[in-house]
């Protein structure tokens, strides 16, 4: 129900250099609606961040996501503890340079990825444990994974990236529930 082309609901931060709007993507079967984010220069860094209540012991975490464009380093997903990019299960769109295949990196581990390509990821994070099961289409990528930090929840979904980052991400379909 948000209007096509305005900021997205919920989020905050607001840059010269970059955005996040609500945008009807045609690709694929059916349009859909979904939130894009877009930084065409290596101006700063961005952060856009939603905050949603303190989800604490087996919460999972799935969406949708896209990436377009995307030139050297970093631009990523986090769901996160209080903004805090360090207590956070992220996904990283990951390239060393313009020429080359990026990855999505899940929780560290590398899966290959095609540029303007929707995929669907689902994290299944026991926060009791202070683990991560990750799934990539279905198909697991990341077992029992232990997290760095143990945060006692998540509250924050984040979009980041770095100073040099340039890049188009969209992102559908976010649900976050208790297991």
């Amino acid at each position: 129900g948000e209007t096509v082309g305005q900021p997205a609901l919920g989020w905050k931060g607001e840059y010269d250099y970059a955005s996040l709007t609500v945008v009807e993507d045609a690709q694929g079967d059916k349009p859909r609606r979904c939130l894009k984010f877009e930084k065409r220069t290596g101006s700063g860094s961005a952060n856009y961040v939603c905050h949603f209540p303190k989800a604490a012991g087996r919460v999972v975490v799935e969406f949708d996501i896209r990436c377009d464009d995307k030139n050297k380093y970093l631009l990523g997903f986090y769901v996160e503890k209080d903004e805090d990019f360090k207590q956070s299960v992220h996904t990283i769109v990951h390239r060393t340079d313009s020429k080359t295949q990026p990855t999505l990196r899940i929780q560290g581990e590398p899966v290959p990825y095609d540029l303007g390509s929707w995929c669907h990821l689902k994290y299944d994070m026991n926060l009791l444990a202070g683990l991560v099961t990750a799934f990539v289409d279905g198909k697991q990528v990341v077992r029992d994974a232990k997290l760095p930090t143990n945060p006692a929840f998540v509250n924050t979904l984040s979009i980041r990236d770095n100073l040099a980052t340039t890049g188009v991400l969209y992102l559908d379909n976010i649900k976050i529930y208790k297991a």
